[in-house]
């Protein structure tokens, strides 16, 4: 799933922030088409959790290195302007995630700027 990630979720999120808040010039045409490849990643994500219960991307009764991979990109998502109503599973899957101790250590540590 990280191999899917990386040229995927990562940089389709990243462009609709990109068009969304940072390119001076607003073109909706490229907004709405890495909005729709998004769209499209979350419910590759969606069909995942289905298959493995829903609680992590992959099988097991913890969280892996590919959940903690996922997390930094789909934290952002209404950043990008999306939405998780379609994708209850996501939603479900990014609030367990975003609620270990953890992962909320480690985003104290990034908001206070120390070293993770």
């Amino acid at each position: 799933m990280c191999v899917y990630e990386i040229p995927t979720l990562g940089p389709f999120l990243g462009q609709c922030n990109w068009f969304r808040h940072y390119n001076n010039v607003k073109n909706e045409n490229a907004y709405e088409r890495y909005q729709a490849q998004a769209y499209r990643c979350f419910g590759v994500l969606e069909e995942q959790l289905k298959k493995h219960g829903g609680d992590w991307i992959l099988a097991g009764d913890r969280p892996n290195v590919v959940d903690f991979h996922f997390e930094p990109w789909m934290r952002q998502y209404e950043y990008a302007g999306l939405s998780l109503n379609d994708y209850p599973k996501v939603k479900a899957w990014l609030d367990r995630i975003q609620a270990l101790p953890e992962v909320k250590r480690a985003y104290e540590k990034i908001k206070a700027g120390e070293e993770v």
